[in-house]
């Protein structure tokens, strides 16, 4: 693929953003991708059982957020399989995650996660930061003293699952449900750059991000970045099956173009081995 509106070289990124680091202007979004190699499921693999159980083709469904709002439709507003399967499907063991561990050494103070696990932090206090985890509105009015990085949990924690947001009505009800956590992510997008690692283009996740990041200012946007792997013609999905290669292609190349109408410029990897080293 040659390049194409809204990308970026590895180059030049680097030297954008570490600008940004060194005015302190810097901000890091943590997706669930981060969290696979330390045995995480992603979005489409939590979500699976309970597609199965509604007899719904996951493969079908571009938002699945919709499947876990159809569910917990079925079930009378019974969250009890949806958190189990949320508590299932995360593990806290490191399993050497070298994205997570270059992520947490970097002099970046705020990060925003959508994750529920606690890897994030946990590294982040193995590298000697004294962290403020900020898991739901009532965390952001008290502060720790001392602290040199700041987690916004923006979708929950683990340990209060019965929060979290995983439902179309949690995602849509987010700003009201979530008064404070908006205001603060609003402010962070206007004021800092951001670099979302771990999101792939069909997590449900960035999709509603996107749309407050259009919310917060849409005339005179921050210019922030996204690190995505580029579809490859030799990756398994595509074996015998170039018509699936060549349309993934071409909807790749749209949804940079759509990001990058957001301010947000892609920077292409082969493989998210890469990540640790830029």
């Amino acid at each position: 693929m040659t390049n194409i509106t809204g990308e970026i070289s590895k180059e030049d990124f680097v030297k954008s953003y570490a600008l940004s680091i060194q005015k302190k202007e810097a901000s890091i979004f943590v997706g669930a991708g981060t969290s696979i190699p330390s045995g995480n499921l992603s979005w489409t693999e939590l979500i699976q059982p309970i597609a199965d159980t509604l007899k719904i083709n996951i493969n079908s469904y571009n938002d699945l957020v919709d499947i876990t709002q159809y569910f917990l439709n079925d079930q009378a507003g019974n969250r009890n399989f949806i958190n189990e399967r949320i508590l299932d499907s995360m593990s806290d063991q490191h399993n050497n995650n070298k994205t997570l561990q270059a992520i947490s050494e970097l002099p970046v103070s705020t990060f925003w996660t959508t994750n529920y696990d606690h890897l994030l932090e946990k590294y982040l206090e193995e590298s000697g930061r004294k962290v403020d985890i900020k898991r739901n509105e009532s965390s952001l009015t008290n502060s720790i003293r001392g602290r040199d990085a700041t987690v916004f949990k923006m979708h929950g924690d683990k340990d209060d699952v019965n929060n979290t947001v995983i439902t179309r009505d949690d995602f849509m009800n987010y700003t009201e449900n979530h008064p404070n956590m908006s205001t603060a992510l609003r402010g962070d997008f206007i004021n800092k750059t951001f670099l979302f690692i771990g999101y792939s283009f069909n997590d449900p996740n960035l999709n509603y991000i996107l749309g407050k990041i259009k919310k917060t200012n849409a005339t005179n946007q921050r210019r922030h970045f996204c690190i995505v792997k580029r579809v490859q013609k030799d990756a398994p999905e595509y074996q015998d099956n170039d018509q699936q290669f060549h349309q993934d292609e071409v909807l790749q190349k749209y949804k940079v173009t759509d990001l990058n109408s957001y301010g947000i410029k892609t920077v292409f990897v082969d493989s998210y081995d890469e990540i640790p080293n830029i």
